[in-house]
């Protein structure tokens, strides 16, 4: 996983992941405040689905590089212990 990636690579991978993360969210809430745009007063719902795919878009573009592991089921054993 991310032990195949030196540190550089796994640097600007997060760099990436953070921009994409920033430019979706931040665009859906520029989107939703300022008039004149199409997507004015979108709402809470559609500045949490800019984020939410700027989330999911981040995990899926370099999420193996920074060795980012989303298992739901995995994530509940280790919390959990079930």
């Amino acid at each position: 996983m991310a032990g195949s990636y030196n540190d550089g690579q796994v640097w600007v991978a997060e760099l990436v992941g953070t921009t994409v993360l920033c430019v979706l969210g931040l665009g859906g809430i520029a989107n939703a405040v300022l008039p004149g745009t199409k997507g004015h007063g979108i709402g809470f719902l559609g500045i949490a689905f800019c984020f939410g795919w700027g989330v999911f878009l981040s995990l899926q573009f370099v999420g193996h590089i920074s060795g980012t592991y989303h298992n739901v089921k995995h994530v509940r054993e280790e919390e959990t212990g079930f």
